[in-house]
C-alpha cells in the first residue's frame, strides 16, 4: 500500500511539473482568450447590424470560426508557442476545448427551437468550457471567470437579451485577459 502511495505522489509531482512547463510555453492560453474578446465583440456588433434573427444566429456560429486563425496570429505576435506538442498535457488541453463542441449541439437546437435564447446558451457553453483550464494552468482567473461568466450569461440572457449577453461576455473576456496577464507576471 505504501508503495502505491509513493507512485501516486511521484505521478502527481510529474504532472505538476508538466503543468508548470505548459503554463510557461502557453502563457496560460492567452493567445486563445485575446481572440475571444474579438469574437464576443463581433457577436455584439452583429446584434445591432443584422436585423434577421436567423441570419444573426448563423453569423454568431460563423464568428467562432475566427478563433483558430486569430489565435495563431496572436501567438506569433506575443511569442507564444501555439501548440506545445512536446508536452503531453497538450492533448488533455485540446480535449478540454473539444468538449465544448459536443455541447454546441444544444446551441444548434436553440438556434431553431428558441432563437432568442441562442446567444445566451452559446455564452453559457463558452464560459463553462473554460473551467478545466483553471486546473491545467493553475489559474484562479479561469476557475472564477468560468463560473461567473456562466451565471452572468444566464441572467443577462434572461433579463437583457442577446445584445446584453454579448456585452457581458465581451467584458468577462476582457477581465479574463487582464487577470491572465497578471497571473503570468507572477510566475
Amino acid at each position: 500500500m505504501e508503495n502505491n502511495r509513493f507512485e501516486i505522489n511521484n505521478s502527481a509531482a510529474a504532472i505538476d511539473e508538466l503543468r508548470g512547463r505548459f503554463i510557461v510555453t502557453q502563457k496560460r492560453g492567452l493567445h486563445f482568450i485575446i481572440p475571444s474578446v474579438i469574437i464576443w465583440a463581433t457577436i455584439l456588433v452583429m446584434q445591432f447590424a443584422v436585423s434577421d434573427i436567423s441570419i444573426r444566429n448563423i453569423a454568431v456560429f460563423g464568428s467562432s470560426a475566427m478563433l483558430l486563425p486569430l489565435s495563431f496570429i496572436t501567438s506569433k505576435i506575443l511569442g507564444i508557442n501555439f501548440s506545445d506538442k512536446e508536452n503531453p498535457l497538450s492533448k488533455p488541453g485540446f480535449l478540454f476545448t473539444m468538449n465544448q463542441m459536443l455541447y454546441l449541439t444544444i446551441v444548434m437546437w436553440a438556434c431553431s427551437a428558441n432563437p432568442e435564447s441562442m446567444v445566451m446558451i452559446y455564452a453559457i457553453v463558452f464560459a463553462a468550457h473554460l473551467f478545466p483550464f483553471g486546473w491545467l494552468y493553475r489559474s484562479k482567473a479561469y476557475s472564477v471567470m468560468s463560473v461567473f461568466g456562466t451565471v452572468a450569461a444566464l441572467f443577462s440572457g434572461i433579463f437583457g437579451g442577446a445584445a446584453v449577453t454579448a456585452s457581458v461576455m465581451t467584458l468577462c473576456e476582457i477581465i479574463l485577459v487582464v487577470w491572465l496577464i497578471a497571473e503570468n507576471k507572477k510566475q
